[in-house]
């Protein structure tokens, strides 16, 4: 099993990933005409939704880049240049087009049900999350280290919720100006955990870059 240092890292880098903030002043948009009985639903459902998704990632993720014959060193590569490229978004204080188009955002308002798409899919659990609980899944063959991730998105998702259900509280005490300045130091971590995926995965294709 890895050290805490490293779970520390992971813990960081999925945190960035997720960007609690962001991701509650959009739940605060697209349910601001709902009651605070059907926010908390809608909450729930969302970051439930989005810890299964994550969960799963860590548990088949591995076997499905296998079944598909994707070398995890090139999945590394691909994974880093996604997170370098929502974290260049992150630092312009923006979402990104990677986490959620402005036309599946303006869909989304008129949808009764938008809990599962587009809060957990692809807001939360999205191309970003996933890829990075798979290239952290395969960091150890350990069952102790799977389970360890599992409980990173179990604490991560109830996080987000406790932001969610404070949504509003949040948003006029740190307006969008402190939102934009939290989401851009989180993409500036991202941003440095993207070239490390990077670079590693170079190593692993190329040997002699050693």
């Amino acid at each position: 099993m890895l050290g805490w240092n490293e779970y520390a890292k992971m813990f960081v880098a999925v945190l960035a990933l997720l960007d609690p903030l962001m991701a509650t002043l959009i739940f605060v948009d697209l349910t601001s005409t709902e009651s605070r009985s059907r926010r908390a639903s809608v909450a729930l459902i969302a970051c439930g939704s989005a810890a299964v998704l994550l969960i799963m990632s860590v548990i088949i993720g591995e076997m499905v880049l296998k079944l598909f014959g994707i070398s995890l060193h090139a999945f590394k590569i691909a994974g880093g240049l996604l997170l370098l490229l929502m974290s260049i978004s992150m630092l312009q204080a923006r979402i990104g087009t990677i986490k959620q188009t402005p036309e599946e955002f303006h869909e989304a308002e008129d949808k009764e049900a938008i809990a599962v798409v587009p809060l957990a899919i692809p807001l939360m659990a999205g191309p970003g999350t996933i890829s990075a609980m798979i290239m952290y899944s395969s960091k150890s063959p350990a069952m102790s280290h799977r389970f360890i991730l599992c409980g990173i998105a179990v604490f991560m998702m109830i996080v987000v919720y406790t932001t969610m259900r404070m949504g509003r509280r949040i948003s006029r005490t740190l307006g969008k100006t402190g939102i934009n300045i939290a989401t851009r130091l989180m993409g500036l971590l991202l941003a440095a955990i993207s070239i490390e995926f990077i670079a590693n995965g170079l190593k692993g294709l190329f040997p002699n870059l050693r």
